[in-house]
């Protein structure tokens, strides 16, 4: 604890137990006093590897079913659009899924596509590459089910 955070246990022992020097205090008083330190304090939570405590994400998380809440009785919530960026995301520093994307070209896009739906869609409809899936027609015609417009 003292070897990793080494400035986080300094600040703690201060506000805690008002020791500026804890290490004066010596090793067995200063490791009790480090074990009796809050759950949200900077060392526990660097140890944890939390960067806000459980009050912070509850409060976040009642904010976000509020939003939701309000936002379920606007038009733009009966349509399904502007739904509200979830306030917790940006607590635990999850990045934005609203990026918007643009493409400068089909390769661009197919190597995007095949990013996000990875490789094994393509093996389960027939195994073809995404460039020749794309340009290669069905054996049966040209289509949608290889069949050609007025054809049953």
């Amino acid at each position: 604890m003292a070897a990793r955070f080494p400035d986080e246990l300094t600040c703690d022992m201060a506000e805690t137990y008002h020791a500026l020097d804890w290490r004066a205090l010596g090793l067995p008083l200063a490791a009790t006093l480090a074990a009796g330190l809050r759950e949200n304090s900077r060392t526990r939570m660097a140890l944890a590897g939390s960067v806000s405590t459980v009050d912070t994400l509850l409060l976040g998380a009642a904010v976000d079913a509020l939003h939701l809440l309000v936002w379920a009785k606007t038009k733009d919530g009966q349509k399904g659009r502007s739904r509200p960026e979830p306030v917790v995301n940006r607590l635990l520093g999850v990045p934005s899924p609203r990026q918007a994307t643009g493409f400068s070209c089909a390769a661009d896009y197919e190597t995007a596509r095949a990013r996000i739906l990875g490789e094994g869609w393509r093996q389960a409809a027939g195994g073809l590459p995404s460039s020749a899936a794309a340009a290669a027609p069905s054996p049966e015609g040209e289509g949608l089910g290889g069949r050609l417009k007025g054809e049953r």
